[in-house]
């Protein structure tokens, strides 16, 4: 049974058809635990939701605590080093998620939320709680502008290299057949 989703993704995945009722629990450990030996979550004593402090538990025992608690919903976060997208804190929270590189937010339904970060161990995963914030989705308005940054300099790339050019007002004969009625350095010369 492998899969290639991060363990974060599995966890967000399944977590949230089994708290629709569309999984049975059986097949949401089976699913997140893939071929890992085992996955534990520790440290949700700490966060005053039960349990001994010492001790791990099982994903079973972490994932019932957190229901019992409240669960609204299970987002995956995969930040980065200068972009914590998916994350809302607070600094340890997003320490531990951008070295992990993955984590899964759990929003309770008193709006307070637990951030659960993945650490591996050979063929086992311990889920680590840590204190969360509701997490920051990102905006759509600037991922949109990112997105047409990004497009508009890769698709102007080829043509600078084939006409350096072409960012002049006016380029030589030969580098009109690049320039389109919507392109930004469209210019009358040529016509």
């Amino acid at each position: 049974m492998t899969s290639s989703l991060p363990a974060s993704a599995r966890l967000a995945w399944w977590g949230t058809a089994w708290l629709a009722g569309h999984v049975v629990t059986d097949l949401l450990l089976d699913e997140v635990v893939g071929d890992d030996v085992t996955h534990a979550v520790a440290g949700l004593a700490g966060l005053g939701l039960g349990g001994s402090e010492d001790v791990s538990e099982t994903l079973l025992g972490g994932l019932a605590r957190l229901r019992a608690e409240g669960v609204a919903s299970f987002g995956a976060a995969f930040p980065v080093e200068g972009d914590p997208v998916g994350l809302g804190g607070p600094p340890d929270l997003n320490h531990a998620a951008i070295e992990a590189g993955e984590a899964v937010v759990v929003l309770l339904q008193d709006g307070s939320a637990v951030g659960l970060v993945p650490e591996r161990v050979g063929p086992t995963t311990t889920w680590v709680a840590h204190r969360g914030v509701r997490r920051q989705l990102p905006d759509v308005g600037e991922a949109d502008r990112g997105l047409r940054a990004t497009c508009g300099t890769a698709t102007r790339w080829p043509r600078r290299r084939a006409c350096p050019s072409v960012a002049s007002p006016s380029p030589p004969a030969p580098c009109t057949r690049w320039r389109s009625s919507s392109s930004p350095f469209r210019t009358t010369a040529g016509r």
